[in-house]
């Protein structure tokens, strides 16, 4: 399991380096990253604490936010105290060779040698990366992602992920088993058809069934078909989140397919059932169609995004507060 150690500033990018920790932690793993030190026992020497998880680390993320080198109310730069927690992780893995990737928050520069101590001016030569707050923030930290995936592997480590996001990935681990896999087509087919029909056709399936048990087999009222075409998609946006890590967009896609075809499949079971044409012949019909089609991709994006909120508050919960150390 990869190790990646986030170091940062609380009064510099507290909110962002959070958003990034949660995004790593989907892809890598809830033990594989270490962001902050705060559950270090009372009475620990936490430099010491660093140090010995350091050496345990295989990366560390360097956030620098705006006010990285003066965070202090004095306007003192924070990296000149001997003390100061941030300065010790740069120096700690600048020592000991551990890869480091600075990563520049909402707009900041990295500093120059001249604004760093002696022991830390060779930071200031590391290629940094960019990561916004805003709207390119997911691209941002999926370029984040592949850049310490390529240092993983090169370092011989390989980045714990599902089998579909490494066979469409397109960094490979040679002679890896899972670089062989890639390589052969019939496993990446494999791969496609099982996402597809998890995502796609079961949802499809399991719509088309409720309708059969609804409107033909039982002739129930037609609530109990409405209420099957909302949480049988909203289930299968959960899990497209939960088990594949497929955000809103994926969602609503799918959700549109899920939505048509499931709709063709109801106007084709009336129509053949009922001895009445096929396609919708009133006003009244082709709204009926529409519902029933935007509801189904609504409420699959519904389901992705409750997915995402409650890994969200998951996290936090795992994360909780901790001991005390110096600030940073």
């Amino acid at each position: 399991m990869p190790k990646v150690f986030l170091s940062y500033r609380r009064s510099d990018a507290s909110a962002i380096a959070g958003r990034i920790f949660d995004r790593l932690v989907v892809y890598y793993g809830r033990e594989a990253v270490f962001m902050d030190v705060d559950n270090i026992p009372i009475g620990t020497d936490f430099r010491k604490h660093i140090g010995g998880f350091l050496h345990q680390c295989d990366i560390l993320l360097a956030i620098v936010g705006t006010k990285w080198l003066v965070a202090d109310d004095s306007g003192a730069p924070r990296l000149l105290d001997t003390d100061d927690p941030v300065r010790n992780e740069l120096k700690t893995a600048l020592q000991i060779g551990v890869p480091i990737i600075p990563v520049l928050v909402d707009g900041a520069r990295m500093p120059s040698a001249g604004d760093l101590p002696d022991d830390l001016r060779e930071f200031a030569v590391r290629n940094a990366a960019e990561v916004a707050s805003g709207r390119d923030f997911d691209a941002h930290t999926e370029r984040l992602i592949r850049s310490i995936d390529r240092i993983l592997m090169e370092g011989g480590k390989e980045p714990r992920v599902d089998d579909f996001t490494v066979r469409i990935r397109p960094t490979t681990v040679q002679n890896s088993p899972r670089h062989n896999a890639i390589k052969n087509d019939k496993p990446r087919t494999r791969s496609w058809i099982k996402y597809l029909f998890r995502n796609l056709v079961a949802p499809v399936i399991l719509v088309i069934l409720a309708h059969y048990l609804v409107v033909v087999k039982l002739n129930l009222n037609y609530n109990y078909l409405r209420a099957a075409t909302i949480f049988i998609p909203l289930c299968a946006g959960f899990l497209l989140f939960w088990y594949e890590r497929q955000g809103p967009g994926a969602a609503l896609v799918l959700g549109a397919a899920v939505g048509g075809m499931s709709v063709i499949a109801m106007l084709l079971i009336v129509g053949l059932t009922a001895k009445v044409p096929i396609v919708p012949a009133t006003l009244l019909d082709w709204q009926e169609s529409a519902e029933y089609f935007v509801g189904i991709a609504l409420s699959m994006l519904m389901g992705n995004v409750i997915a995402s909120l409650f890994l969200k508050s998951k996290l936090q919960f795992w994360q909780g507060p901790g001991g005390t150390r110096k600030a940073k």
